[in-house]
């Protein structure tokens, strides 16, 4: 109880920082978050598992696995990616239960606020990509995201949308090979993207780039 309210607590405050950079739709997308916090069937399941006798982090972890088995018969695209929503609610409610345990306040801080390097211009690299995974991110540093599962109706890829970020989903084994500071030329018209990207090549997109970086000013 102590670990949703305090998920509760930060995901007003994620959506109050976020008012100024997002639509009034699109931050709605935290207004479900906490729909599900209070969903009558998610409590009933946690709370079966720990009569159950196992520990919260497991029991969050089994209840996932539960709606992991039912959404994979769904077959509308859109009602599937509300699993990534699910996992990301029981995900920080795993880390809220942690911090209260360790005694700790929420990590959470606003985006501009986060230590970064404005003149560092960054591609996040994920297998997937949460929507407070993304809020959390120096919003300010990133010029394009991967992920290497993920879906066009997922919530992560609408923010990214939003906020006018270029995303390309469903590059496999990326994550695997890719280091930090490797330079990545990314194409979402295409659907491509270049590791190690050579002098020419970066020429070749030497106008495409200037106009990524107007729309994003």
């Amino acid at each position: 109880r102590e670990a949703i309210q305090e998920v509760k607590t930060s995901l007003k405050k994620i959506t109050a920082e976020i008012e100024n950079i997002l639509t009034e739709a699109d931050a709605s997308i935290f207004a479900i978050y906490q729909q599900l916090l209070e969903d009558v069937t998610l409590h009933e399941m946690i709370n079966k598992y720990l009569q159950e006798g196992y520990s919260l982090d497991s029991s969050l972890s089994l209840t996932f696995k539960d709606f992991s088995d039912t959404y994979e018969k769904i077959e509308d695209e859109y009602l599937r990616e509300r699993l990534f929503d699910i996992k990301d609610v029981l995900l920080r409610l795993k880390n809220a239960a942690a911090n209260i345990r360790n005694g700790q306040q929420s990590e959470d801080r606003p985006a501009e606020d986060k230590p970064s390097r404005p003149e560092r211009k960054i591609i996040l690299v994920a297998r997937e990509l949460l929507p407070t995974q993304l809020i959390a991110s120096p919003l300010k540093n990133v010029n394009g995201i991967i992920c290497e599962s993920g879906g066009q109706t997922s919530h992560a890829a609408i923010l990214a949308k939003a906020l006018r970020i270029p995303m390309l989903i469903g590059i496999k084994e990326l994550p695997d090979i890719v280091k930090a500071g490797d330079k990545i030329l990314l194409d979402c018209q295409a659907g491509l993207c270049y590791l190690h990207p050579t002098n020419e090549l970066i020429k070749q997109y030497a106008q495409p780039l200037i106009h990524s970086r107007k729309l994003r000013d």
